[in-house]
């Protein structure tokens, strides 16, 4: 398991969820094998869950890193399943780099987790829902396309769904991954994320949460995620509420309106907030972000009995 000592520390000393009515909930973490790939795995399995969440974090984050919304379910009785992403958090040794040589071995990964999850005889009749912000719900879309079988749907917030640079880092950015696949080509700037600066230093002082540029590769990789979820829009009929800031200068709120208009869904809500930044879950709006996201599984919540897996 590659771990930093002081986040094992914090591990061994922290509930992971606050103590609600239903009881706290205990954190079990595990290497998840996929071929070559060796990605950190969070369960947080609560007593009696209405709804299991399949959860996924931003670039240069890792899962804990967004432990208040993981809270935020638990506290309202669903199971909250995770991944680290590769080069992201615990699924990586030394500094986190945020490399992901291959996206859609990652897709893979995740796909393979989920029916893995889903095959065990408690989890198959409780409904499955996906979560994932920023890169975690571009995840989400290639993800959601794949395991519609599986998902009652899927909650997306600020995802990236078009690379945000000009015509001319966009045309580079193929050639340069090729020649210089280590070249830093972007910081993430991190005084954006929310109004409140603490974010900022406590994303900054968290030695999970990768400190270095994205590289060419990566930003390749991300390049083809997004153009593999422009071409086929068509496959995004599954139910879906999308969250984005109005604000936001990290992915542009442009990103989920093109998305909204594109897919076929014909049960789909995009909710903006105004003024926002790009963590809607760290901005004043987090109360009705959270009251929104609840109202819009609780009708989805109706138990099945039948099993199902992804393809």
């Amino acid at each position: 398991m590659a771990s930093s000592s002081s986040f094992t520390e914090n591990i061994e000393t922290a509930k992971p969820y606050e103590i609600s009515s239903e009881g706290s909930i205990e954190l079990k973490q595990e290497i998840f094998p996929f071929k070559d790939l060796k990605l950190m795995s969070y369960s947080y399995r609560a007593p009696a869950p209405k709804g299991i969440i399949f959860f996924s974090h931003g670039l240069m984050e890792h899962t804990r890193a967004e432990q208040v919304t993981i809270d935020m379910f638990g506290r309202n009785r669903f199971s909250v399943f995770a991944l680290d992403l590769p080069g992201h958090g615990l699924s990586t040794t030394g500094d986190p780099s945020g490399e992901i040589p291959d996206f859609m071995k990652a897709i893979d990964a995740w796909v393979d987790y989920i029916n893995d999850i889903s095959s065990e005889q408690f989890h198959k009749p409780v409904p499955k829902f996906w979560f994932g912000h920023s890169l975690g719900a571009t995840v989400g879309i290639l993800v959601s396309r794949r395991t519609k079988n599986i998902l009652r749907g899927s909650i997306l917030s600020a995802p990236t769904v078009y690379v945000n640079v000009n015509w001319f880092a966009l045309t580079a950015i193929t050639p340069l991954s090729w020649m210089f696949p280590s070249m830093a080509v972007q910081k993430l700037d991190r005084t954006a994320l929310a109004h409140d600066q603490s974010v900022k230093a406590r994303a900054e002082a968290d030695p999970l949460c990768g400190q270095k540029p994205v590289t060419a590769r990566t930003g390749r990789q991300i390049k083809l995620a997004t153009d593999e979820i422009q071409n086929h829009f068509d496959q995004d009929d599954y139910p879906y509420l999308l969250l984005h800031g109005e604000a936001d200068t990290i992915t542009p709120k442009k990103n989920s309106e093109l998305f909204f208009a594109k897919s076929t869904s014909k049960d789909k809500k995009l909710h903006i907030f105004p003024g926002c930044y790009h963590e809607i879950h760290n901005e004043p709006c987090r109360d009705e972000c959270y009251k929104l996201i609840l109202d819009w599984l609780t009708p989805r919540l109706e138990i099945i009995t039948e099993p199902s897996h992804a393809v």
